[in-house]
C-alpha cells in the first residue's frame, strides 16, 4: 500500500512538472514580444517626439541618415535575434523535459508491477551528469534534467542575455542620439 502511495504521488508530481515545461516557454515568448513592441513604440514616439520639439515638424530623413541611427538599428536587430535564437532553444530544452517526463508518467501509469529500481535506472541516471543549478526547486528536477555539457555560448541562456545587452547598448546609443 505504501509503495502505491508514493507512486501516485510521483504521477502526481511529474503531471506538474510536465505542465511548467509546457506552460514557461510560452510565457517568457509573450514577454520578449511585448518588449519588442515596446522597444518599436518608444523609438518612434521618442523621434517624432524629440524631432517636432526641435523643429515643429517631423522629418525622418534627419533620423534615417544618421550614423548613430544606423548602429542603433544594427544593435536592435542583433539583440533581438540573439533573444529569438536563444528562445528557440529554451522551447526546444523544454519540449525535450515534457518528452521525458511523459515517458516517465507512461512507464509508471501502464506498468501493473512498477519496478522502482527499473524507473530510477530508466529515468534517474541524467541527474549523475548534471553539471546545472545544484539547489532543485523540485524532486523530479533531479532525475528529468538533461546533462549539461555545452560550452558557455551553448547556453539559451547566454545568446538571451547577450541580446539584451545588445538591445541597451542600442538604447544607449538612441539616447546619444536624441540628447547630443
Amino acid at each position: 500500500m505504501r509503495t502505491s502511495i508514493n507512486i501516485t504521488e510521483l504521477i502526481n508530481l511529474l503531471v506538474e512538472e510536465r505542465n511548467l515545461h509546457f506552460n514557461h516557454p510560452s510565457e517568457i515568448s509573450r514577454r520578449v514580444i511585448f518588449s519588442l513592441g515596446t522597444v518599436i513604440t518608444t523609438l518612434i514616439a521618442s523621434i517624432i517626439t524629440k524631432e517636432i520639439s526641435d523643429n515643429g515638424t517631423f522629418d525622418p530623413s534627419n533620423y534615417l541618415n544618421h550614423c548613430y541611427f544606423k548602429w542603433f538599428i544594427s544593435c536592435i536587430i542583433l539583440g533581438y535575434s540573439f533573444i529569438l535564437w536563444g528562445l528557440v532553444e529554451h522551447t526546444t530544452i523544454h519540449a525535450n523535459q515534457r518528452k521525458r517526463i511523459q515517458e516517465a508518467i507512461n512507464y509508471l501509469v501502464k506498468s501493473n508491477n512498477v519496478n522502482m529500481d527499473v524507473f530510477w535506472d530508466t529515468f534517474g541516471y541524467r541527474h549523475l551528469k548534471y553539471l546545472g543549478n545544484l539547489k532543485m526547486n523540485k524532486p523530479s528536477e533531479l532525475f528529468m534534467s538533461e546533462p549539461d555539457t555545452r560550452g558557455f555560448w551553448g547556453f539559451h541562456d547566454r545568446k538571451i542575455e547577450f541580446g539584451i545587452l545588445m538591445v541597451l547598448l542600442g538604447f544607449i546609443i538612441l539616447l546619444n542620439i536624441l540628447f547630443a
